[in-house]
């Protein structure tokens, strides 16, 4: 009996772990499904802290260049966190899954060099683009 409730639980867990869709988890990135930031960094600088969306003030650096997010964001996908946060990527291009393209940038992009070490999703358009989305 002990067996059999041990065995039971292993494979609970296992079916637990296991994706819950049949498809294949994306780890790749077309930079051209990247969102674009929106802002551009060094914009207004003031008191060592720059312009970010909706007058917030943002470090000077931030956003990141282009070419290197998109090489964090990717490698980032395959492996499917950012220092332990999840991030997952879709190619689909429904609302849903523009939406899950914009959660997952602003998850790196929250995360660049360390677990809530990056740049503030303020220091992008991501959250406008989002509510556009409904």
């Amino acid at each position: 009996m002990q067996f059999t409730t041990l065995s039971l639980l292993s494979l609970a867990a296992l079916a637990a772990a296991l994706p819950a869709s049949n498809e294949p988890r994306q780890t790749t990135v077309d930079p051209a499904q990247v969102p674009d930031f929106g802002i551009t960094a060094g914009q207004d600088p003031v008191d060592g802290n720059c312009a970010g969306a909706n007058g917030a003030r943002i470090p000077c650096d931030c956003p990141p260049d282009r070419d290197s997010f998109i090489s964090t964001l990717s490698a980032d996908v395959a492996a499917g966190s950012a220092y332990g946060t999840p991030v997952t990527w879709s190619t689909d291009d429904s609302t849903d899954g523009q939406r899950a393209r914009l959660q997952a940038a602003i998850v790196v992009l929250e995360n660049l060099t360390g677990a809530g070490v990056g740049c503030p999703v303020s220091s992008t358009t991501y959250q406008a683009q989002l509510a556009a989305l409904g």
